[in-house]
C-alpha cells in the first residue's frame, strides 16, 4: 500500500499549519481560514494525519471548542463519528466519508450552549436546503448525545464544562441536563473546571452536577439573574456545590450585572463558606458585589494559601472590614481592583503590602 504523504510531514510543518489555523489576527480569523481556499488541504491533512492530533491538533481544539465553538468544529466532529452512528442519526449522507480519526481524544473542554446551538444551526441549514426532513428537539439531543458518547471515550478526562445560556427557554434547560444522564455520570465526575453562567433556572443542573462532580479545582458562577424568583434556590444550590469540593483552588463569583440594590449582590453567603476551603483556595475573584453589609473579612483572611485576589466592579468596603486581612494572608502576592467604587480601604491595604496590580494603562 502506498504511503500516505501526509503521515511523513515533519512535525515543524504540521505545527506551522496548525499555527496558521489558530492565528489570532482578528476574532474571526479561525473561521476565515477554515472556509477560505486553504480549507480543503487543511482538512485533508487533519483527517489523514495521526501525527497532527498529538500535540498539535490540541492547539486547534483549544481555540475553537472552548467558548468560541464554530460550526466548522461541529462538522469535523460529525465527520469523525462512526458510520453506523451517522446512519442511525440519519445524517450519513450529509457528511463526507473519510478515514476515521479519533478527534474526540483531543477534546478537553465542552461548551454545552455552543454544542446545542451549532447542532441546531447545522440541522437547520440542511433542512432549508431540502437535504434533511426533520430538525426536531429530540433529534438535536440525539446528535448531542452521540457526540458526548464519543467525548467520554477519551483516554484523558475532560477538563472543563461550560453551561452558559442567556435564556429562559425550558427546552434549553433540559438540553443541558443531558450530561446528567447515568451513562455520563463517570465522565463528568472527572471534570476539574466548571463554568455556569446565565439567567436560566439552573437548580436541577447544579444539583445534578453536585452529585457527580467532586474533583472541581475551579468554579465560575455568573448568574446575571439575582433578584428573580429562582435566585434563592440557585444561590443555595451553588453554595452546596462549592461546599462539597475538597480540591477547590479557584472561585469566581459574579453578582448582579449592571444592576444594584436588588437581592444577590451581597457576598456574605460566599464569605461564610470560605474557611472550609482555607487550605486549598489560591485564587478568589468577586464581581458586581456590594460589601456595604460586610463588617469583617475574617473568613477571607482565614484562607492562608490565597495567592491572588480580584475585585471587579465591586463597591462600598470599609476599613473595619479589611482590618482582619492585616493579620494573615502571608502568601497573597497580588490584589487586582478593576472599576471598583468606594474601595479605598482595600487599595490602601494592597499598597501597604506592595501587591496592588494596576490595570493596563493605569499609572499610579
Amino acid at each position: 500500500m502506498a504511503q500516505n504523504p501526509f503521515e511523513v510531514l515533519p512535525s515543524e510543518i504540521l505545527d506551522s499549519i496548525v499555527d496558521l489555523v489558530v492565528s489570532e489576527y482578528d476574532p474571526y480569523s479561525l473561521e476565515y481560514h477554515l472556509v477560505c481556499l486553504r480549507r480543503r488541504d487543511l482538512l485533508r491533512i487533519a483527517y489523514s494525519c495521526k501525527c497532527l492530533c498529538f500535540p498539535s491538533l490540541r492547539k486547534f481544539w483549544a481555540n475553537i471548542f472552548d467558548g468560541s465553538f464554530h460550526m466548522s468544529a461541529l462538522e469535523v466532529l460529525l465527520v469523525s463519528l462512526p458510520r453506523d452512528v451517522k446512519q442511525s442519526l440519519g445524517i450519513y449522507a450529509l457528511v463526507p466519508e473519510t478515514t476515521f480519526m479519533e478527534y474526540c481524544q483531543c477534546i478537553r473542554s465542552v461548551s454545552l450552549e455552543a454544542l446545542f446551538s451549532n447542532i441546531h444551526r447545522w440541522l437547520e441549514k440542511h433542512q432549508s436546503r431540502g437535504s434533511l426532513i426533520y430538525n426536531t428537539l429530540e433529534m438535536r439531543r440525539e446528535v448531542a448525545r452521540e457526540l458526548l458518547r464519543q467525548f467520554k471515550t477519551c483516554t484523558k478526562p475532560i477538563e472543563k464544562l461550560r453551561c452558559v445560556g442567556f435564556h429562559q427557554n425550558p427546552a434549553w434547560i433540559i438540553n443541558y441536563q443531558l450530561v446528567l444522564e447515568p451513562e455520563f455520570a463517570q465522565w463528568i465526575g472527572k471534570i476539574t473546571i466548571l463554568v455556569i453562567r446565565g439567567p436560566f433556572n439552573s437548580v436541577a443542573l447544579i444539583n445534578g452536577l453536585a452529585r457527580n462532580c467532586k474533583n472541581i479545582s475551579k468554579l465560575v458562577f455568573s448568574f446575571y439573574c439575582f433578584g428573580t424568583d429562582h435566585f434563592a434556590e440557585i444561590m443555595q444550590a451553588a453554595l452546596r456545590l462549592i461546599n462539597i469540593q475538597p480540591k477547590l483552588k479557584c472561585l469566581v463569583w459574579n453578582g448582579t450585572y449592571g444592576m444594584q440594590n436588588i437581592s444577590g449582590d451581597d457576598p456574605s453567603p460566599v464569605l461564610e463558606i470560605l474557611p472550609k476551603h482555607a487550605g486549598t483556595l489560591t485564587c478568589l475573584r468577586f464581581e458586581q458585589m456590594d460589601f456595604s453589609l460586610i463588617q469583617s473579612l475574617e473568613n477571607l483572611a482565614a484562607c492562608y494559601n490565597l495567592e491572588s485576589l480580584t475585585f471587579e466592579r465591586c463597591r462600598n468596603i470599609s476599613y473595619q472590614a479589611v482590618q482582619p486581612m492585616n493579620q494573615g494572608l502571608e502568601r497573597l502576592r497580588e490584589i487586582r481592583l478593576l472599576e471598583c467604587q468606594d474601595f479605598d480601604p482595600m487599595e490602601t491595604f494592597a499598597n501597604e503590602r506592595g501587591i496592588l496590580v494596576l490595570p493596563p494603562g493605569v499609572i499610579f
